[in-house]
């Protein structure tokens, strides 16, 4: 009887002290992962530069930006947590059009200047990369 009443306490000690799921897992998704990058122009040395610079500062900040998040909890069998990124070419690519503002395809010292200076005020890097 005492045999059969102390494993039922252990079982329940076990179980109070291990609850939670058997399984979780954490994970990320990167959309347009493929995406090739855009060809693009710059009108001189001083644009390519300022874009590259800029672009540098904000690829970190961009590419961990969560754009989505997908969960899954089955209790005490499993938790899933997915986090969606977007890819360094897809980044680049939407600071291409960003910068480009008249969408020729070419980056102008102008469009450069504008697209920096924007970008250091709306979007401050402080991801540590």
């Amino acid at each position: 009887m005492w045999a059969r009443l102390s494993w039922l306490v252990l079982v329940g000690l076990l179980g109070v002290g291990c609850s939670g799921c058997l399984v979780m897992y954490d994970g990320k998704k990167v959309l347009r992962r493929n995406e090739a990058r855009d060809k693009v122009e710059f009108e001189s040395e001083e644009a390519a530069q300022l874009f590259q610079e800029k672009f540098e500062q904000e690829k970190c900040a961009c590419m961990n930006r969560s754009r989505g998040r997908e969960s899954m909890v089955i209790p005490v069998i499993a938790a899933v947590n997915v986090k969606t990124k977007l890819s360094e070419n897809a980044c680049y690519n939407d600071a291409v059009r960003a910068c480009d503002s008249d969408g020729d395809e070419c980056i102008t010292e102008a469009e450069a200047r504008v697209y920096h200076q924007r970008a250091s005020e709306e979007n401050p890097c402080d991801c540590g990369c």
